[in-house]
Order: C-alpha cells, then sequence, then structure tokens
C-alpha cells in the first residue's frame, strides 16, 4: 500500500501454503513446481504479494494467473 512505513510481519507458514497452492497447478499446465528463493522471500512482504487478497483467492480458485 503506498504510504506504508514498515512492511507486514512475515507468515513462514502462509508463504509455504501460497506456494504449495501455486504448485498444485503447476502439473495442469506442463510447470514445474516452484521454489521459495530467500532473497524473494526477504522482498515480497515489503510488497505485500501475499498478503493481496485478489491474488491468493485467484489462486485458491484455481484461475490461471
Amino acid at each position: 500500500m503506498p504510504g506504508r512505513s514498515t512492511p507486514p510481519q512475515r507468515n513462514p507458514q502462509e508463504e509455504q501454503r501460497f506456494l504449495d497452492l501455486i504448485n498444485t497447478a503447476c502439473p495442469k499446465f506442463g510447470c514445474a513446481p516452484l521454489k521459495a528463493d530467500p532473497k524473494l522471500t526477504e522482498t515480497a512482504p515489503a510488497q505485500d504479494l501475499a498478503g493481496n487478497p485478489n491474488l491468493t483467492a485467484a489462486v485458491a480458485s484455481g484461475y490461471p494467473l
């Protein structure tokens, strides 16, 4: 969010759940499973990607990204 001064708290369990949800769709599209990247894991909370309800809902519903 614009104007946010501190990044949200990381939640490793939610991060793994999010990655697992994405990886359940990978075989449907002939893709290899994704692996967490430590640099991105540290950067993502500042971008609040994992907390984006639209993106999370899209992955959970099986919407192709």
